[in-house]
């Protein structure tokens, strides 16, 4: 029988090999690892916010709005998603 903690330790673990693969500028295996994990846990906000700071890496702002405005909404005290998302509007007005 799986436990909530080996779930909780699950998600943390695909969500640091998600951050590692950002970090390295492997976006397409970064965001399948993050599109995982929000299947099956939508709300998610740290996995929301890596997955908004995946698309303004790369240049997608506009997409990076949806998963970031979601995180904020699930969790409104999350100060680095409010961050993250002030940027993507930065660079969707700069375009």
């Amino acid at each position: 029988m799986i436990k909530e903690k080996d779930i909780q330790v699950s998600v943390k673990e695909a969500y640091n090999n998600a951050a590692s693969l950002l970090d390295s500028g492997n976006y397409e295996l970064a965001e399948k690892q993050l599109a995982e994990i929000l299947q099956n846990h939508p709300n998610e906000p740290n996995s929301l916010r890596l997955s908004g700071v995946s698309s303004i890496v790369q240049g997608k702002p506009e997409i990076a709005l949806i998963p970031l405005q979601k995180a904020i909404k699930i969790a409104p005290s999350f100060a680095q998603a409010h961050e993250d998302l002030a940027t993507a509007w930065f660079f969707c007005l700069m375009h």
